[in-house]
This record gives structure tokens, C-alpha cells and sequence, in this order.
């Protein structure tokens, strides 16, 4: 990463989605079998959308549209979330782990968003 992405947020939030993406795959691993493929796999894809995203916004010049279109995968990773936990496949306990990490990671998302709007309107 980038001096001036470290300044944005670029590793913290990699750090953060690294750690859930690590985090998420043992949990899905304990959905019932039929779920694995189907909302499992969603859930660790969303995650790792996300994961890939933030390199691939921190490699760009203009950050703001790709780390705007991360917020979408932000917010699927709170309904895929809700969702595991609503059908009993996440504990309430796993529930909360994930979902105030996956906050932590939409304010930091937020915060570099405005820092990389910021750096393009000056």
C-alpha cells in the first residue's frame, strides 16, 4: 500500500477485512451442508469482494468511485450477516463479532471515501 493510501485508511481497513474474511470462512464451515454453497458462499464471496476491492482502490489514481462501490459490499456483508443469524446458522455471538467488525469497516470505508473526495475536489 501507498504512503498517502495509509493516510486514507488503505491498510487499516485491509487489516480489518483480512481479519473477518479469516474470521468468516470456519463459521461458514458450520453451516448446514445444503447452506455451505448457497448463503455461505455468497457471504464469503461479499467478503472477499471486499477484500480485493480495497487493493484494487488503493492502486487506483481516483479511489473515491471503486471505494464508493465497496459500500455496496458493505452492506450485502450486513444482510448476508443478518441473514445467517435470523436462520440460526450464526450464533448470536458470531452475529455481533461480525457485524461490529463489518461497522468498524464502513466507518473506515466512510472516512477514506471523504479523504479521497477531499484529495480530488483540491
Amino acid at each position: 500500500m501507498t504512503r498517502a493510501a495509509g493516510r486514507g485508511g488503505g491498510p487499516a481497513i485491509f487489516a480489518e477485512a483480512y481479519r473477518l474474511l479469516l474470521d468468516l470462512y470456519p463459521a461458514v464451515r458450520r453451516f448446514p451442508r445444503g447452506q455451505q454453497p448457497v448463503l455461505g458462499r455468497r457471504l464469503e464471496d461479499a467478503a472477499l469482494a471486499l477484500l480485493t476491492g480495497v487493493l484494487e482502490a488503493n492502486a487506483q489514481a481516483a479511489k473515491a468511485p471503486r471505494l464508493r462501490s465497496l459500500s455496496i459490499e458493505v452492506e450485502k456483508l450486513r444482510v448476508l450477516l443478518r441473514l445467517s443469524k435470523d436462520l440460526s446458522f450464526l450464533s448470536f455471538g458470531q452475529y455481533q463479532v461480525f457485524a461490529e467488525r463489518t461497522d468498524a469497516i464502513g466507518r473506515m470505508l466512510g472516512g477514506w471515501i471523504k479523504w479521497a473526495e477531499s484529495r480530488h475536489s483540491t
